[in-house]
């Protein structure tokens, strides 16, 4: 699966109530709160517009990746990078 049917298949399924949701290989949507998968094995997308206010419990070991664009300032890039709650820890960022 190319990186393009990835984002493809993101943006056809997001779920449109907003609910945080885990969609699985088998392509079963559940609600996270439901989900009985370890949040070390969870896969977390955040657009620009859910990223502020999301409190996701992430694993200590999460890694991020971010995307940067022109019209992108501190306050966004802040707001995106510090999902990882335990960024001092073993949380890691990659640009």
């Amino acid at each position: 699966m190319s990186n393009f049917d990835v984002s493809e298949y993101l943006i056809n399924n997001i779920d449109k109530s907003n609910k945080t949701m885990v969609i699985l290989r088998n392509k079963e949507y559940l609600s996270l709160s439901t989900c009985h998968i370890d949040n070390k094995k969870l896969f977390v997308y955040l657009d620009e517009v859910h990223t502020r206010g999301s409190d996701l419990k992430l694993s200590l070991i999460a890694h991020s990746i971010v995307t940067l664009g022109r019209n992108m300032n501190k306050d966004k890039l802040m707001q995106a990078v510090m999902r990882l709650r335990d960024l001092d820890f073993k949380q890691l960022i990659v640009i």
